[in-house]
């Protein structure tokens, strides 16, 4: 069985999205985790939380901290149990813009799926089609920099992946 350490991960995502602000917003996302509306309204809405404005999300972490574990479960999932990208753990990769070059984990998968969508890890890793977000990030350097970030500390973390 594979560990998963909300707290860590929750702090470095939060970091990495929004210096860890809750009430960040760049017109399309918000949150500390930098949450697309959709996702947030169909997460909280699949919790039985119900409907929540944006404005009532930014002003409300626990709904963040909410929200983020529902997603967070959704996609171990989904790599873990509706397909086989449980495969690709100890895999290498390098980051196409960051130039990191690691070994996958799940730390680095549920990153790109967070940056990339569910499918677009899916095709991705099956596929190769690393594409950039907005912000020109590529799924690969997520990946890659937080299955580094990880690989690096896990042993302080004492957590098995």
């Amino acid at each position: 069985m594979y560990k998963f350490n909300y707290d860590y991960f929750s702090n470095v995502l939060g970091m990495s999205e929004s210096s860890n602000n809750y009430k960040a917003q760049n017109g399309i996302a918000y949150g500390k985790y930098q949450f697309i509306q959709s996702t947030f309204e169909r997460i909280l809405d699949e919790l039985g939380v119900g409907a929540v404005t944006p404005a009532e999300f930014l002003e409300n972490p626990s709904l963040q901290e909410t929200a983020f574990r529902g997603y967070v479960n959704e996609i171990i999932n989904f790599i873990t149990e509706a397909t086989d990208l449980f495969e690709y753990l100890g895999k290498p990769i390098k980051g196409r813009s960051n130039g990191i070059e690691t070994t996958i984990n799940l730390y680095g998968l549920v990153a790109g799926a967070w940056l990339s969508g569910k499918f677009g890890l899916y095709n991705f890793l099956k596929y190769g089609k690393d594409k950039a977000d907005a912000n020109g990030t590529y799924i690969s350097d997520y990946i890659a920099k937080f299955s580094e970030d990880f690989n690096k500390k896990k042993d302080s973390l004492n957590t098995e992946l």
